[in-house]
């Protein structure tokens, strides 16, 4: 967290409002993921290649429900009526790592390319 200091009681206030709305928009940030219709499993990436059961995988993430469409239509137009798209809270982003153990986290910016920023979960 950002710590700003002023003699000014009332900017110190302010900021410190900014600050706080900065944080609950943080936290309050939807992520949308494509989970399969027919076994619940989510969607994962294996950036180097491993594709053994005993690793989860990166959990792949979108930023806007229509990106993980794209990514569906333009990567696996085939099988993207097996897929559906869900949301989930960054709260509770955690949690659903934890439980299905994956690695971290590849959150796409890109859906056609695609170009995907990989975040390992610790």
């Amino acid at each position: 967290m950002l710590s700003i200091w002023s003699r000014d009681n009332k900017d110190l206030k302010f900021k410190v409002r900014v600050n706080a709305i900065w944080y609950q928009v943080m936290l309050s940030k939807v992520y949308f993921l494509i989970c399969s219709k027919t076994n619940g499993r989510y969607l994962v990436a294996h950036p180097n290649g491993d594709s053994e059961p005993s690793e989860s995988g990166y959990l792949l993430l979108f930023n806007e429900h229509f990106d993980a469409l794209s990514y569906l239509n333009a990567h696996g137009s085939d099988v993207a009526s097996h897929w559906v798209v869900e949301s989930i809270p960054s709260t509770q982003l955690g949690r659903l790592l934890k439980r299905w153990g994956f690695t971290g986290v590849g959150i796409v910016h890109e859906p056609l390319l695609p170009k995907v920023e990989f975040l390992s979960h610790h």
